[in-house]
């Protein structure tokens, strides 16, 4: 029950075949949706550990210091 514990934001409709017919599932028309759709490259970024969104809230929390800083040292370098 893996999609129980996620919250999808889109669904992807993916066509096992591209002749419509019941029962018929070609793995290399799946395979290129996959492909083509950035499936593929979403999940690989998820294994590493990187999430696709952070709510704003923990973005500002991470990253405010480090924009407070890169702004400072732009204003030395302006001076």
């Amino acid at each position: 029950m893996f999609l129980c514990r996620c919250n999808p934001f889109f669904v992807r409709c993916i066509k096992p075949n591209n002749k419509k017919e019941p029962d018929l599932f070609e793995t290399d028309i799946v395979s290129s949706q996959l492909r083509h759709s950035g499936i593929l490259e979403t999940i690989r970024i998820r294994k590493l550990g990187f999430p696709v969104r952070i709510p704003f809230h923990v973005f500002i929390e991470r990253y405010n210091k480090d924009a407070v800083l890169v702004r400072e040292e732009n204003l030395q370098d302006l001076a």
